[in-house]
This record gives C-alpha cells, structure tokens and sequence, in this order.
C-alpha cells in the first residue's frame, strides 16, 4: 500500500492511518468529545492571555518555526555532504584495494618468474609496465588526497610507493640479463608484493568499515631484505625448480 512513488497518495495514507490511530487512542483512554475540548481552551486564562499578547506569540511563534526550521535544514544539509564525502572515500578505497591487490599479484608472480629463470627482458619490462605511476591511483593520486581517508590509508599508500621506488632504481641499476641482477630485482618485486597486500588489507577495511576501522588496523611491516632472499632461494634436497618459499 505504501509502494507509491507519489507523495499526495503517500501523504494521505499516513493522514488515514494517524487518524485512525488517533480515534482508538482516544476512545480506549475516554476522552471527552473534541469539541469539548476545543470549548474548554477557548475558555481558558491560557487563551484569554494570547488573546492580549497575539501579535508577540505570533511573532514568537514565526521567529521560533523559522529558526527550527533552518536548523533542521543545515542538520539535513551537512547529513548529505557527510554521506556524499563517505560515499566517495569508500568508492576511492575500493578502487585502491583492488589496484593493490592486482600489483601484489603482478609482483609475485615476476618475482617468481625472475627467481626460477633468471632475467628475460619480458618479465622485467612486464614489471616496469606494471609499476608505471600514470597507471595507477595508488602511486599516482597525490598524497593530500590521500590524507583525506585517514592516517591507516596514507600510510600504507606511502609504504606502497616507497617499496616500488626501490624497485624502480633496482631495475634501472640491474639492466643486465644475468641471474644476479634478476635476483636483486626479485627481491624489490617481491617487497612490493608484501606491501601491496597489507595496503589491500587496510584499503579493504576502509571501503567495508570506514576510515577509523582502517585506522585501527595495525600494518605488518616489511621484511627485511635478507628474509626475503631467503625465500627466492631454491628448495634445498629437492629436485623440484626453484620457487618461492613461504613466509614465516
């Protein structure tokens, strides 16, 4: 009944329903007859003194409506803008988290490939391609921009950027097609990795929960460099191809 896109037919049905609330509450409760009532305050001191003083209530009356009135249209004004801002971060968050997410898979995955077959300049220039700034919200969105979803998602942008800045100079400094320069760029993409995943883990929760449940969060931090050598190294005792080990 009240599935309407139209509010006069909207209207009149809650005016049908409050009316018929109205006459049980009053005939179970026994009320004197409304014209009764009506007769009664007429009659009233309280009627005889707005009788003489009409012009300060009305004026009482009209400044008080007026002010409720442009207090409830501010509350409702800032009630949009705060949804509209909330809307928009956890759009930008999602798209965060799914960019962080594509970057630690794309990582890994050439770490691996870096780490089992050495250097091949597709896997390296797939990388760089990967990492490319004009590409990405999350390397390319300015840090005040950032800052505006909280201080959890600035810091893991800020601790995505800065593994794929290492990166970067590791590829331009290891431009050799050797296995020492390919295991040194492996150890950068694989770093960038692990940041990429906490940073999708802090974006995730910012587009679920909001900034202060991101905020909240408490990011792992990196391993250091020779942790991570040591999982590109090769299984040992095995005749299996070298391959990723699994973090502690």
């Amino acid at each position: 009944m009240l599935n309407t896109e139209s509010r006069l037919a909207r209207s009149l049905i809650w005016l049908a329903i409050l009316g018929l609330v109205t006459q049980f509450f009053w005939s179970y409760f026994a009320w004197p007859a409304p014209d009764g009532v009506v007769s009664n305050l007429l009659a009233s001191d309280l009627a005889n003194f707005i009788a003489r003083n009409q012009t300060v209530v009305s004026g009482l009356l009209g400044f008080g409506g007026l002010t409720l009135a442009y207090l409830l249209n501010g509350w409702r004004d800032r009630t949009e803008r705060r949804h509209v801002i909330e809307r928009a971060e956890r759009r930008d968050a999602g798209v965060l988290a799914r960019e962080a997410g594509e970057l630690a898979t794309t990582c890994e995955q050439a770490a691996r490939a870096l780490a089992g077959r050495g250097s091949t300049a597709a896997t390296v220039s797939g990388l760089r391609a990967s990492v490319a700034m004009r590409d990405h919200m999350l390397l390319a969105t300015p840090a005040a921009d950032l800052a505006r979803l909280g201080a959890g998602a600035s810091a893991a942008a800020r601790s995505v950027r800065s593994s794929v800045a290492r990166l970067v100079d590791s590829v331009e400094a290891n431009g050799k097609d050797d296995p020492a320069s390919a295991r040194a760029i492996a150890t950068r993409a694989l770093e960038v990795s692990f940041a990429a995943k906490e940073a999708h883990r802090v974006f995730d929760a910012l587009a679920r929960s909001g900034p202060q449940t991101a905020d909240r969060l408490r990011m792992m931090p990196l391993p250091e460099t020779s942790d991570i050598e040591r999982m590109l190294s090769p299984v040992e005792d095995s005749g299996l191809t070298p391959r990723l080990l699994p973090a502690a």
